[in-house]
């Protein structure tokens, strides 16, 4: 069984994924290439499902997380239709994914 470090370590690794995915492309490059976009979609659910398996105790030991705003990103990738939302997925990427790389960072290193 993993253990929730493994999980946050997860977490990091599709970070780092993400951030590569997207090195060096504007919006406009991003929405237009269908593999990136699908790509990072994917790894953002990926992020999500590890998120929901690490425990409340372990999530409470880190309240400056927003938990419940990362395992929500899921939801707000895709639109009503089942179709990626490129825009709200950019934002994603450009905001919490930062952010996410920092905190998860943050705990590998104690």
């Amino acid at each position: 069984m993993k253990s929730d470090l493994d999980y946050v370590a997860h977490i990091n690794k599709y970070c780092h994924e993400i951030t590569q995915f997207v090195s060096g492309l504007s919006f406009d490059e991003f929405c237009g290439d269908m593999l990136t976009n699908k790509s990072s979609a994917f790894t953002i659910m990926l992020i999500v499902e590890s998120t929901r398996k690490i425990s409340d105790a372990f999530k409470g030991t880190y309240p400056n997380i927003p938990w419940r705003k990362v395992t929500g990103m899921g939801d707000v990738v895709f639109d009503t239709y089942h179709e990626i939302n490129c825009e709200t997925l950019w934002q994603i990427i450009r905001d919490n994914v930062p952010e996410l790389l920092e905190f998860t960072d943050e705990i590998l290193k104690k």
